[in-house]
């Protein structure tokens, strides 16, 4: 592909939390009602201000309008960004813009999102290091928006190239309808609020969850560690399998694997530990083996979906379900033997992009050799 198009929120930035919320507390003090998921999801998500006004407020709103009244929900959204810590480019974005920049190849943006709000992440987030404000399409109120396939086709008119040369990154249905109606060379969809499945499903040709390459293997800071685990809140728990003192649970579009005791406690009662690993007699193997017993009770466990997520010194993490599931992993305090030094919890997080994120869990901390960091480099 000659050229890439990129859509911006959800896309470039990871902010769905922030225009959740700005456009609830907006447009539910202005109707006076609650709105449900399925109706933000339908008429929300990737859709221009006129479109969401004129749905909501159940009349047709010029496009002059639809700019002066989105501009109260964008001062909710633009204070809730500058006051978070999770206001940036998505992860190995400002890289991959790099590349592409070296390459020679343009790129531009086009966004639902109205002129003062790209002045703001032009301003905040650095954005002319690789584009022209000039250049960027954004919401004037001149054309329909997503998932008419305007909004593409005059991005790829002001690259000078055909939108079939033209490389599309989306997240959204309406915006990944739009590409595709445009005839974009290629839709990249980007999983950061729809699952890889659903995205292919709505026409994406690829899914990616960064822009980190293929392979990235990286230690996880707390606060990092405890937000993608928060994130699993309302999954539903897929598959459960044990391997070698590791418990591997896997969730809608999020993986995590513990390594240590972990304790598996259904209705109270505890049906086995992953430290039970083989037959401690040498023969009889159904006597403590943990994968004996995760097949014995795994139809009773799985399909639950996970309603909190505790973190605390002594159980070091908590996983609670709506079927009565509970799954305790002792990451510092799992092992008597290690000191204080070295009893202590780090999460390791390898993705590969194009498949499900995971992360890995052990009772002391991994280090990456510089070989072989070298290699996941070469890889990336």
């Amino acid at each position: 592909m000659k050229g890439m198009i990129f859509d911006f929120n959800g896309t470039m930035i990871f902010d769905k939390e922030f225009h959740d919320k700005a456009w609830r507390a907006f447009l539910e003090d202005r109707i006076q009602r609650e709105i449900s998921e399925e109706e933000f999801q339908a008429h929300v998500y990737g859709r221009s201000a006129h479109d969401i006004l004129s749905y909501f407020l159940e009349r047709e709103v010029s496009g002059q309008e639809s700019i002066q009244i989105e501009e109260e929900k964008e001062k909710i959204y633009r204070n809730l960004c500058l006051q978070s810590p999770d206001f940036h480019l998505a992860e190995g974005l400002p890289e991959f813009l790099d590349n592409l920049k070296e390459q020679g190849i343009p790129v531009t943006i086009a966004t639902a999102s109205a002129r003062k709000n790209m002045k703001f992440f032009f301003e905040n987030l650095n954005l002319s290091r690789w584009f022209d404000l000039n250049q960027v399409v954004y919401n004037d109120g001149t054309f329909p928006g997503k998932p008419a396939p305007d909004i593409f086709l005059k991005a790829a008119e002001l690259l000078n190239l055909p939108i079939s040369e033209c490389t599309v990154f989306e997240d959204a249905k309406s915006g990944i309808q739009a590409a595709k109606s445009a005839g974009a060379g290629k839709i990249v969809g980007v999983a950061s609020m729809l699952d890889e499945e659903t995205l292919f499903a709505f026409g994406a040709d690829t899914v990616i969850y960064d822009y980190l390459g293929e392979y990235s293997v990286r230690l996880c800071p707390e606060q990092e560690y405890q937000d993608f685990l928060s994130r699993m809140k309302g999954l539903q728990l897929q598959s459960i399998n044990c391997a070698c003192e590791m418990l591997m649970l896997d969730f809608e579009g999020y993986a995590f694997h513990a390594l240590e005791l972990t304790r598996v406690i259904l209705n109270n009662d505890i049906l086995f530990t992953s430290h039970d690993y083989q037959s401690w007699d040498g023969e009889n193997d159904k006597n403590n083996d943990e994968w004996y017993f995760l097949d014995k009770y795994r139809e009773a466990l799985l399909g639950g979906t996970v309603t909190d997520i505790a973190f605390s010194p002594l159980h070091d993490l908590k996983i609670y379900f709506d079927n009565h599931l509970i799954i305790e992993c002792y990451i510092a305090n799992g092992c008597h033997h290690y000191d204080d030094e070295n009893e202590q919890y780090t999460f390791f997080e390898r993705k590969k992009t194009g498949f499900r994120k995971f992360l890995a869990v052990y009772n002391k901390r991994i280090t990456i050799s510089e070989s072989r960091r070298n290699q996941y480099e070469r890889k990336s």
